[in-house]
């Protein structure tokens, strides 16, 4: 479901979070990442898995002059969108573990699949490209918090 017709930054991270939430059910709360699960600890003001959304970076080159647009120039962009998706990590998986210990202890890798299959491949705004995941990275935290950081590539048209 596309819920903004323009390009504007805004309307990308909009419809992204719009998707998830709507979607990977099993989320407590998909919000924008302005540093919430870095900054506050395990106290941190978010409910549990979360996902939250961020722009990692952007280029853009100069597709030549427009008069039809209001700084006469269209650009087409490269961005990365990062999804953090995390939880408090009470369950064990080490080896004397019980399995449904285990099971519960890798939830993270359950929901990181249901988030990807359903951005993978789609197109947040009619003149972007598809998101494409690229890469994937733990971070490593002593409060308890698993934190997985999932970064996706997509083009912008005449933005």
């Amino acid at each position: 479901m596309q819920l903004n017709e323009e390009i504007l930054l805004d309307n990308l991270l909009l419809n992204i979070t719009t998707k998830i939430e709507q979607e990977v059910t099993d989320l407590k709360q998909v919000d924008e990442n302005w540093g919430q699960i870095q900054y506050f600890g395990p106290d941190c003001p978010v409910k549990w898995p979360c996902a939250l959304v961020d722009f990692a970076s952007g280029q853009f080159s100069n597709m030549g002059y427009d008069y039809k647009t209001e700084t006469g120039t269209q650009q087409e962009g490269l961005i990365n969108i990062e999804i953090t998706v995390a939880k408090l990590k009470l369950s064990p998986t080490n080896t004397a573990a019980k399995l449904s210990q285990k099971t519960k202890g890798f939830e993270v890798w359950r929901l990181i699949e249901k988030v990807h299959k359903i951005l993978h491949g789609w197109k947040p705004l009619p003149n972007s490209g598809e998101l494409s995941r690229v890469s994937i990275q733990s971070i490593k935290r002593d409060d308890g918090v698993q934190e997985k950081i999932i970064t996706y590539s997509l083009a912008l048209h005449g933005c």
